[in-house]
């Protein structure tokens, strides 16, 4: 699907943690800042190929939603 948002962020990733901060801008007027911290890094995974970041997107795309909801 389309997006209706443009996130600037940066993101930050070890062997410990996964994070990602950033600035949403969307379509429909919605602006607002977001952090997320999270325990997905290396050493916490049960298996090497666990080790990722990929839930981060969709973890975010829910709390858009949830907020687009609510803004707009």
């Amino acid at each position: 699907a389309a997006a209706d948002a443009v996130f600037a962020h940066k993101t930050g990733n070890s062997e410990n943690y996964a994070s990602d901060a950033g600035l949403v801008q969307g379509d429909g007027g919605r602006r607002y800042l977001i952090a997320l911290l999270t325990t997905l890094g290396a050493r916490h995974a049960p298996h090497p190929g666990c080790a990722t970041d990929w839930c981060v997107p969709r973890i975010g795309a829910a709390v858009d939603a949830w907020l687009k909801a609510r803004l707009e």
